[in-house]
């Protein structure tokens, strides 16, 4: 490589493999089984089974396959950074729910293979090093994708643990089994109620439309009736249905299979809830005896659930402060709002607060993590107060986001979010002195 040295200052071609084995979290008693004592019975002290033996649980397994490639360029100037993995955890931990009648809640249990697979980039750059002015960069970004690779036989497609039906969209009866775990799928996909706006009139809703009852909060919904069904029904059918007609303000659903009947098939995929690329920037510059040091990251490729603020508009508890929302929530006055009927108890009525894309955002986003602006005491003045060095510096930490999901205390924590503390922003001041 003498030929390229100008242009090449490094090259380094690396590649690993490894085998980690997993206890953690395991229990003392939890492979034998163990007793604990009871009230007394007869007079006499009795014990009963605390924990169930599990002797057939084996160790978490984890082989890593990983390949990559250093680079430096112009006298390590420039430097790049490749790497490729590929990790495999078998017998992975999983809680096992057991019946209620066995007097156990659950047991943990060996849960087949799971795989993490993906890239990671790491490149930087000294553009300007002279003697009073130095200006550094560095970035990454990584791409991962989970994949359920084995589940334990039970007999259904995929072997599938708590998955659920949905149309799949291309004729009136296909469904498909999503969610849950399923082999050959990725975990943590998130689907909800596609809202395709409100109904700003009572021209607008279908004559035939019916909405079926889900459960939610804590309880069951009622089944709406568009203009055509409800007039068809007589008062006392109408009272023994529990129903109520669908009205402007409430939401339309997008019906997936075109049967005018909106149920729990009518899901739609919204996207995953952990992000597929994560990564970061850094940047320091320096002029004399100023130093500015900025690091930002970000997540993409990901959404997130607001839980709390269909909660909050849907008035599920009762009577308390709501928020700034509620002014854009529909009414004659206001029937190009964001959000349907300000009303009690939604939970318990139509159902127009649940878990839909209302609530639902691109949970990407970018964070100003820290900002550090320093000062070096110049030479002389250390020495007069017999000094090796003295730096004073400011630091804000967490100063922001830029994100779409500005209603979520915390954009990073992904996921179904319910309500949160936000990351607090801080600000420090340093002294750092050396004799």
């Amino acid at each position: 490589m003498n030929d390229f040295e100008d242009i090449l200052s490094y090259g380094k071609v690396r590649t690993s493999y490894g085998l980690n084995g997993n206890v953690s979290g395991i229990g003392a008693y939890e492979l034998q089984g163990s007793y604990v004592g009871a009230a007394k019975y007869n007079g006499l002290s009795t014990f009963v089974l605390g924990s169930v033996p599990n002797p057939g649980l084996l160790w978490e397994k984890t082989r890593t396959l990983e390949g990559g490639l250093d680079l430096s360029f112009v006298d390590n100037k420039y430097s790049a950074n490749f790497t490729f993995y590929d990790r495999l955890t078998d017998d992975k931990f999983a809680s096992l729910t057991l019946p209620v009648s066995s007097g156990i809640r659950s047991i943990r249990t060996n849960n087949g293979q799971f795989r993490n697979r993906g890239v990671e980039i790491e490149l930087s750059a000294k553009p300007i090093h002279t003697k009073d002015f130095k200006w550094n960069i560095g970035a990454n970004i990584s791409y991962n994708k989970n994949t359920i690779v084995k589940l334990p036989e039970n007999g259904l497609e995929r072997n599938r643990q708590g998955a659920y039906q949905v149309y799949s969209g291309k004729d009136a009866t296909d469904l498909i089994w999503v969610g849950g775990y399923q082999e050959g799928q990725e975990p943590g996909v998130l689907y909800a109620w596609q809202a395709d706006g409100l109904y700003k009139d009572a021209s607008e809703i279908p004559t035939d439309r019916v909405v079926k009852p889900i459960s939610f909060q804590g309880a069951t919904t009622r089944t709406l009736y568009g203009v055509n069904n409800w007039n068809a029904m007589t008062e006392a059918e109408k009272v023994a249905s529990k129903g109520l007609p669908i009205l402007p303000g409430d939401v339309r659903w997008k019906d997936v299979n075109g049967d005018n009947v909106i149920d729990d098939y009518d899901l739609v995929k919204i996207g995953n809830t952990t992000p597929h690329w994560v990564g970061g920037f850094n940047t320091s510059l320096s002029y004399k005896n100023f130093s500015l040091y900025t690091a930002l990251d970000y997540a993409l490729g990901f959404h997130v659930l607001d839980y709390r603020l269909p909660w909050i508009l849907g008035v599920m508890q009762g009577s308390y402060s709501t928020t700034m929302d509620v002014t854009n929530t529909w009414t004659p006055e206001n029937p190009n709002a964001k959000y349907p009927t300000y009303q009690w108890a939604d939970q318990l009525g139509k159902g127009n607060y649940r878990n839909s894309t209302l609530f639902t955002h691109r949970g990407d986003y970018v964070s100003l993590r820290q900002l550090t602006l320093t000062y070096n005491m110049p030479t002389a003045v250390v020495k007069a107060l017999r000094m090796t060095k003295m730096d004073v510096s400011v630091t804000g930490q967490n100063l922001g986001y830029l994100t779409q999901a500005k209603t979520l205390s915390n954009p990073e924590a992904g996921g179904v979010q319910d309500a949160g503390y936000s990351l607090p922003r801080t600000v420090l001041f340093g002294l750092n002195i050396t004799f």
